[in-house]
């Protein structure tokens, strides 16, 4: 093998990394962006479940709390109108 064989090789191989290596080092790059944005997504999701999660027991028990007022204040009207009816 000749010296220009040599350098005939070295650049094939130079020629073959180029052209195989770069684009797996895109794709390495690309893979590792979208493996952070997928875990932060998924941390994103899970804390908005959670406050979604609150915010209905809140509404929960608010709805409760109105619901029993409204009940108490038909139960004082139904009293005075019985009152009212029997003349007290």
């Amino acid at each position: 093998m000749t010296e220009w064989g040599v350098v005939g090789v070295l650049i094939a191989v130079v020629g073959l990394f180029f052209t195989v290596g770069k684009p797996v080092i895109n794709l390495n790059t690309s893979i590792t962006k979208l493996t952070v944005t997928v875990d932060r997504l998924q941390k994103d999701y899970d804390d908005l479940k959670k406050r979604a999660h609150e915010e209905v027991n809140d509404l929960a028990v608010k709805n409760s709390d109105s619901h029993r007022r409204i009940h108490d204040k038909l139960d004082d009207h139904e009293q005075r109108i019985t009152d009212l009816e029997h003349g007290l």
